[in-house]
């Protein structure tokens, strides 16, 4: 049975970190591969405004695409 989650704090979650797909985690935990793909597109999204930003991103896009690869595993 799904546990309640709070809409005011997924509104929240969206209006303040929508682009990092914190409220995706909030909602479906770490086994949404789409939250995931939400934060490996961040390091793309950094490099494309400023590529002097991008290099102290790349250890993140690491992270989040071997998260969005172990999601889409799962299923």
């Amino acid at each position: 049975m799904p546990s309640h989650k709070n809409k005011t704090l997924a509104t929240l979650l969206a209006a303040v970190l929508g682009s990092l797909g914190a409220y995706r985690f909030y909602l479906r935990g770490k086994a949404d591969k789409w939250a995931w793909l939400h934060l490996a597109t961040l390091h793309a999204a950094i490099a494309a405004i400023s590529p002097t930003l991008a290099e102290p991103t790349a250890a993140l896009f690491d992270v989040c695409a071997r998260g969005f690869v172990g999601a889409c595993s799962a299923f």
